[in-house]
């Protein structure tokens, strides 16, 4: 993700360059807090990757399916980037930003915390961490 993607998607609020950090500093402290939680309006190019990680396409993806209705060479390196990764943390970790969106920091905090024994106990970590530096991991989903 570039810095522009970054501000349309609001996971930063504002670009400056090198000279203008300090007066966007100040700017910003005396705006005073940002509501990261506002609703926010996703940007058209965004669109596609949205419906391709909602939960029916997630698991099409994660089955080695294309996403539907996501443009065939946007589903195409999404593909090739799940391929190599372990689809049971990628579902875990959907099902645990799914359940945040309307809970407070503690709870997504628990949420988060209630689900690392189940997923460090599982064969695809074993194989994650024993790859580490040796060769690419062969997730088998279990």
């Amino acid at each position: 993700m570039n810095a522009g993607d970054a501000e349309a998607l609001g996971v930063v609020t504002q670009l400056v360059d090198q000279t203008g950090v300090d007066a966007a500093l100040e700017s910003m402290i005396s705006q005073g807090r940002v509501d990261k939680y506002a609703p926010r309006v996703l940007p058209a190019r965004f669109k596609p990757f949205e419906r391709a990680f909602s939960s029916d396409n997630l698991h099409r993806m994660l089955s080695g399916l294309p996403p539907v209705d996501v443009p065939e060479e946007t589903a195409e390196k999404i593909l090739k980037a799940l391929r190599h990764k372990a689809p049971l943390a990628l579902l875990a970790a959907s099902e645990i930003i799914d359940g945040q969106v309307e809970v407070g920091i503690e709870e997504g905090i628990a949420l988060e915390l209630g689900r690392i024994q189940e997923m460090f106990l599982t064969a695809d970590a074993l194989e994650g961490i024993s790859s580490a530096g040796k060769k690419r991991p062969e997730f088998k989903g279990k």
